[in-house]
């Protein structure tokens, strides 16, 4: 994804106005200065990552990000109090009682004060509220063909259709994640 990011930014003169740093690095330990940073966004990482793991990384944006600076973080939190996230803290808990608790890939689930605690050392703190979902989009004990055509077959076209007759005043309530906007 940087390196899709990075020739999309080569590419177009008007991204180059703004300077960017391209950084690979672990997400344990990030090699840059104490506040040395305007604008950190991350894309679709936590949530494939244990959260103490996620905890170490959000310690080390705290450090990095200038007071004022903002932390994006979009795709990364996915709502506990979903259908999808029961069943997958379900699987957690498996994984867990067979000794594996840091397998890499199971998405991990958060409720809105876990997310909160994660920035406590950001002054200003916005949750997002993202996507539409009732049915869980997929099912994880099924093999992967059955789980596909549920997906394509039941849980796409009742979650579309709940979508569009629930108030949007009440989409917040089913949302699938929380994208988060953080002001240090």
């Amino acid at each position: 994804m940087l390196q899709l990011f990075k020739e999309r930014y080569d590419r177009d003169e008007q991204e180059q106005q703004t300077p960017v740093l391209f950084l690979n690095a672990d997400i344990h330990s990030i090699p840059l200065e104490k506040h040395s940073v305007d604008k950190v966004i991350v894309c679709a990482v936590f949530l494939h990552n244990h959260k103490s793991i996620v905890t170490q990384a959000m310690a080390q944006l705290s450090q990095v990000v200038k007071p004022g600076g903002t932390v994006l973080v979009y795709s990364s939190f996915p709502r506990l109090a979903t259908l999808m996230g029961i069943q997958g803290q379900l699987y957690q808990i498996l994984l867990n009682l067979m000794g594996r608790p840091f397998k890499n890939g199971p998405v991990r689930y958060y409720t809105a004060n876990e997310i909160k605690r994660l920035f406590a050392d950001f002054s200003d703190v916005e949750l997002v509220p993202h996507g539409f979902t009732f049915v869980p989009k997929s099912i994880i004990i099924l093999p992967k063909f059955i789980d596909s055509a549920w997906r394509v077959a039941i849980a796409n076209p009742i979650n579309g259709l709940l979508e569009k007759i629930t108030p949007a005043a009440l989409h917040c309530y089913f949302a699938m994640h929380f994208d988060v906007i953080a002001k240090r």
